[in-house]
């Protein structure tokens, strides 16, 4: 299922769409199902967080069907939280992961507000003094 997946997404890039149902995921390709997964059993371009898919290989970000247009260094820094989640992923880790020194908390702020937008039922938590971590 997962490699039949796998060449749907390389396929149809840029139509591919998923809703995170409990533990399932259900892909989808333009308005119609073609599989549901265990969110253990998602391709590694594909992640999800709540109601949140991100997949990494089109760098798009969706909440169920809402798109969420992310700036490259806005996706670069959710793809380190969504990739360490249940984790504080500290500001200096952040920004040498998304090579985002320069005006940081202001795209971390523009990240929440997009997301919330979306409709993404999870949030961005500060730790003060330490660093960031998702809550889905």
């Amino acid at each position: 299922e997962a490699k039949r997946l796998g060449e749907i997404l390389s396929r149809e890039e840029g139509r591919v769409w998923a809703k995170v149902v409990g533990d399932r995921v259900m892909i989808h390709v333009g308005g119609t199902p073609v599989a549901t997964l265990s969110s253990k059993d998602l391709p590694n371009d594909l992640l999800t967080a709540g109601n949140l898919t991100m997949n990494v290989s089109t760098r798009q970000v969706n909440c169920n069907e809402r798109f969420a247009s992310l700036t490259r260094t806005e996706f670069d820094i959710l793809l380190v939280l969504i990739e360490n989640q249940h984790r504080v992923m500290t500001y200096e880790a952040l920004i040498e992961e998304s090579h985002s020194r320069h005006s940081f908390n202001q795209h971390v702020s523009a990240v929440r507000m997009k997301l919330r937008v979306a409709g993404w039922n999870g949030r961005i938590t500060t730790i003060r003094g330490v660093g960031l971590r998702i809550i889905a």
